[in-house]
C-alpha cells in the first residue's frame, strides 16, 4: 500500500512538473528594430512583458551593429579596416574589438586552410550587386585579383 502511494505521488508530481513547463511564457509584447548594416537588412525582434526593457535591449543591439560597422566597414574611410587597407605596410592602431575580430578571422583562415580567407577583398571588390545588371568580373580580372588573396601574407 505504501509503495502504491509513493508511486501515485511520484506520477502526480511528475505530471505537475511537466504541465508547468508546457505553459506559454507571457510574451504578449514585442519590440522590433530594423536597420541597414553591413549591406544587409538587420532585424532584431524581442518578446517579453516589459516594453521599456525590450526597447532598451533592441536599441543596444542596434548600437552594437553601428559600432561594429564603424570599425569594420571598408567603405567607411575612418573605419579600422579602411585605415588598414589604405596603410599598405604601415602599422595601424586599431580598436580592441577590431584586433579581436582580426585575430579570430586569422584563426579561421588557418584552420580552414584558407577556405575562409580574410584577404578576399581584392576579389569581392570586383563585384557590384547594386547595379542593374550586376557587375560580374571577367575571368582575367578574377585571376589577377585571386593572386593577391593569401591569408598567410
Amino acid at each position: 500500500m505504501k509503495k502504491k502511494i509513493v508511486l501515485i505521488s511520484f506520477v502526480i508530481l511528475t505530471l505537475s512538473l511537466l504541465s508547468a513547463g508546457c505553459r506559454p511564457v507571457n510574451t504578449d509584447r514585442s519590440v522590433s528594430k530594423t536597420a541597414l548594416y553591413y549591406d544587409t537588412i538587420v532585424t532584431v525582434e524581442l518578446f517579453g512583458q516589459d516594453t521599456a526593457s525590450l526597447e532598451a535591449i533592441a536599441d543596444d543591439c542596434m548600437r552594437l551593429c553601428d559600432h561594429y560597422q564603424k570599425l569594420f566597414d571598408p567603405d567607411i574611410k575612418t573605419s579600422d579596416i579602411a585605415r588598414i587597407n589604405a596603410s599598405e605596410t604601415a602599422t595601424v592602431t586599431v580598436d580592441h574589438d577590431t584586433a579581436v575580430m582580426l585575430s579570430q578571422a586569422l584563426h579561421y583562415s588557418e584552420v580552414s586552410d584558407g577556405k575562409f580567407d580574410i584577404t578576399i577583398a581584392p576579389v569581392s571588390s570586383l563585384y557590384d550587386w547594386h547595379t542593374e545588371p550586376p557587375v560580374i568580373p571577367s575571368d582575367s580580372d578574377l585571376a589577377a585579383a585571386c593572386s593577391l588573396v593569401d591569408h598567410g601574407n
